[in-house]
């Protein structure tokens, strides 16, 4: 029995452990979506703790260390026993995340052995309080506080939220060919379309502020597409300075006169709780008929197309 063990637990090990290190390489460089979901630990953003730790069990698996392999794992349950729990606190959950811990649960179950319950205990023990004490996360993208409206686009009477950050990639692409679409939709009153800046990046905490106050001196959809443009060029120049960008705008003649946006901010930050935004881009869609979300650049751009 111990030999037949051994002969599919090497195998097991190796796959299962490539398999790991896909999900955290998919979640890494993932171009369909960004989630607001993160986390790091010392510091180190999880998903490059998840492929260091994936490397580590195919390496001792590789070398049929199974002790160490078990004791590995053991600490690798007590992290996901806290990264389990804080998804399930915040009602936030990330199918990259759930999937690794669902293989590394797999792999701790082949390489349990009797007769180690008191060091494996210790070691999961060891991983939980790992996380509590070095975890740093996030699940909720913040702003601040105050009541006011939400600049919005058009009279139409389906209402079209469109969350995207401007330092997120499938976002910018969304945006250029979205725009030609949102046009002519607002233009046939056909939607009130609003966008609601999503805080994932740091840049979009600073750059949804220069949204607004060019929005407050010229309140229509042209200037919207226009500041939005070049917002994400001074994002892809990572400009991250309040004053650089400001000189950024300026030489191309934006005029810039700062305001009190606190208040709009809040309401940002209540659109975000009510349609629980977990991806960027994602586009709500509410009409008599309903809300319906949607999310990736192919699934927004045809929900549009049908509105139309």
């Amino acid at each position: 029995m111990k030999l037949r063990r051994e002969a599919y637990l090497r195998p097991l090990t190796v796959l299962l452990a490539f398999a790991g290190v896909g999900v955290a390489l998919y979640y890494l460089t993932c171009d369909d979506a960004c989630r607001y979901l993160s986390g790091s630990v010392f510091r180190v953003d999880l998903k490059y703790w998840g492929i260091g730790y994936m490397g580590g069990v195919l390496v001792l698996g590789l070398f049929r260390r199974t002790l160490w392999n078990s004791l590995l794992l053991s600490f690798g349950v007590g992290g996901e026993v806290f990264l389990v729990g804080f998804q399930v606190v915040h009602r936030v959950f990330c199918p990259y995340c759930l999937t690794f811990a669902a293989i590394v649960l797999l792999l701790f179950a082949l390489h349990v052995r009797p007769g180690k319950k008191a060091a494996l205990l210790l070691f999961a023990m060891a991983g939980l309080l790992t996380f509590l004490l070095a975890f740093s996360g996030s699940a909720t993208p913040v702003y601040a506080a105050g009541p006011a409206h939400v600049p919005t686009f058009g009279k139409g009477p389906v209402n079209v939220r469109l969350y995207t950050d401007y330092a997120c990639e499938p976002c910018q692409m969304l945006e250029t060919r979205a725009a030609p679409l949102l046009d002519a939709l607002v233009r046939k009153d056909k939607i009130r379309l609003t966008f609601i800046d999503t805080p994932i990046h740091t840049e979009t905490k600073l750059y949804v502020k220069y949204y607004l106050y060019v929005l407050r001196e010229s309140q229509t959809l042209a200037s919207a597409f226009r500041i939005r443009t070049l917002l994400v060029e001074a994002a892809q120049k990572r400009v991250r300075d309040p004053t650089k960008l400001e000189a950024f705008l300026v030489a191309r003649g934006v005029s810039v006169r700062p305001v009190d946006v606190t208040p709009t901010l809040e309401v940002f930050l209540g659109y975000l709780s009510k349609d629980r935004i977990q991806f960027t881009p994602t586009c709500v869609v509410e009409s008599r008929a309903g809300k319906k979300t949607y999310t990736g650049v192919n699934d927004i751009l045809a929900a549009l197309k049908r509105i139309r």
